[in-house]
């Protein structure tokens, strides 16, 4: 796992990928503790990357917010790569 972008409250690092997958995921951790809150990860119905939250866990604005801007930027990210690659 490497880590690849960092917020306030969570860090976001990069899970090995699978053989073949054509998406990345992203584990969800506490800056402080590195405690895994959910994960970031390819949502084919909304056609981007979500957010899966861990059972029990609590978020605030600034949270919430470093969450979006993530899935955002990787989607982002994502839909360039493969008009890149077309």
């Amino acid at each position: 796992m490497t880590s690849y972008y960092n917020g306030k409250f969570v860090d976001f690092t990069q899970a090995v990928q699978r053989t073949g997958a054509k998406t990345h995921t992203w584990a969800v951790l506490t800056v402080q503790g590195h405690i895994p809150v959910g994960a970031v990860k390819w949502f084919g119905r909304w056609r981007g990357y979500a957010f899966f939250p861990s059972a029990e866990t609590v978020f605030e604005q600034h949270c919430l917010r470093d969450i979006a801007r993530f899935c955002e930027e990787r989607t982002r990210e994502h839909r360039l790569a493969r008009r890149v690659a077309a």
